[in-house]
């Protein structure tokens, strides 16, 4: 694991099963695309939350996914879905390494 993506999608009320179906058809995407090393989905039920956790080889090649899902109109099929639409998703970027002893 080199670069850590962990995203929160928190969705509106009575749109859970259309993030999930929207999961199932982007993940085999984002898993394809160079750098993606590995994405697994949680969801929370109590907060209607979904995240996702993931590893990339490189925050470039990160960031040239995100690109990607933005010029491709994710914004347009998120916003109804989610609480504060694409602007809502929460996300954070972790460069990770090698743990040294103490």
């Amino acid at each position: 694991m080199k670069y850590l993506v962990v995203a929160d999608f928190r969705c509106k009320p009575g749109m859970v099963r259309r993030m999930a179906e929207l999961f199932e058809d982007a993940l085999p995407v984002t898993r394809s695309f160079q750098g993606c090393r590995s994405i697994a989905v949680y969801y929370e039920e109590r907060t209607l939350t979904f995240t996702l956790l993931e590893d990339w080889d490189s925050l470039a090649e990160y960031e040239s996914y995100l690109s990607f899902r933005e010029d491709t109109g994710i914004q347009t099929q998120l916003d109804p879905l989610l609480d504060g639409g694409w602007a809502g998703v929460k996300a954070s970027v972790k460069r990770l390494g090698k743990i040294q002893p103490l």
